[in-house]
């Protein structure tokens, strides 16, 4: 008789939220259902908010299955903004309070999810740059943050960092301070606005909308755009910093970095130079599963 234990696995972020339901039994992980939610970073949406897509979440997740909130054995929450502030804590109320005594759980930060792409539940390390930009690496069990400090403070070569260049580069341009750029024209086609009729909606759509804007230099870059190369060239030289940050807590191995996030969906242009300059001192893995997938990982770890 097999003895199938059911798990989930949350992977909670400043732009979405992804849950998944899955069941193991002898080493093999099967997913029921998957399915994605509003942002649920605290810091970005308010505490309130978060706990309230969590929760939702994990109710349409489990009642979408046959299953019952007793039928789930663990979960695990890699969860962005959940280790200020004491965050943590609410969402570790949140579980107690809505699983039974018998369900194992477990809150970390998100990038516990994509270290598990690589490493599982062992020591290992991550570089994530999507809206925002952060190296995190887990020596002993204990993770700890490299940059990551928010985008008013550093968050070079994330989505909102190189999205912000965009929009500056394309704004000095029409008023004389900057050189001529075709991002200009590709901001305008992309709000269907002038520059200058779309400057509310910048400043109303804070990072992630300022980040929607990041794929205007790569495409720019690829028509040899002189200033998209630059802003390119800029954000590969700051993670190339976090990735020697990472590497000098490695010192007697070559740390395996998963590569998490939508920039690095541009691999030509911004993945593989990384890797060169990297030399073998450390090795640069794109993960072909999303962090959620990390998740299950450390929640199949906790059932076991």
């Amino acid at each position: 008789m097999t003895d199938k234990k059911y798990i989930i696995g949350i992977d909670g972020g400043g732009t979405k939220t992804d849950i998944a339901l899955a069941v193991t039994a002898c080493g093999q992980t099967d997913i029921i259902t998957k399915k994605t939610f509003k942002a649920s970073n605290p810091n970005d949406v308010g505490l309130n908010n978060a706990l309230n897509v969590i929760s939702d979440g994990l109710d349409d997740v489990i009642s979408s299955s046959s299953l019952d909130i007793d039928d789930i054995a663990s979960v695990f929450g890699g969860l962005a903004g959940c280790i200020s502030r004491g965050n943590k804590e609410s969402f570790l109320e949140l579980f107690k309070n809505k699983f039974s005594a018998k369900t194992k759980f477990a809150v970390e930060s998100d990038a516990a999810n994509s270290i598990a792409l690589s490493a599982g539940c062992g020591d290992g390390c991550c570089l994530i740059a999507g809206t925002g930009s952060a190296a995190f690496f887990r020596k002993d069990g204990v993770i700890s943050n490299i940059g990551g400090w928010g985008y008013l403070v550093d968050d070079e070569g994330s989505g909102c960092s190189i999205g912000q260049k965009v929009l500056k580069a394309a704004y000095r341009s029409i008023d004389g301070r900057g050189n001529k750029t075709v991002m200009a024209e590709m901001v305008e086609k992309k709000t269907g606005r002038t520059l200058r009729d779309g400057l509310r909606d910048v400043y109303e759509g804070g990072k992630v909308y300022i980040a929607s804007f990041a794929p205007i230099a790569f495409d720019a870059f690829r028509l040899g755009d002189k200033e998209a190369e630059k802003i390119i060239r800029n954000a590969e030289d700051e993670l190339f910093l976090l990735i020697k940050a990472l590497k000098s807590h490695f010192e007697d191995t070559v740390p395996v970095i998963s590569m998490c996030g939508g920039m690095f969906k541009e691999e030509d242009i911004l993945l593989e130079p990384l890797r060169r300059r990297c030399n073998g001192e450390a090795e640069l893995v794109k993960p072909d599963k999303a962090p959620v997938y990390g998740a299950l990982t450390r929640a199949q770890g906790m059932a076991e």
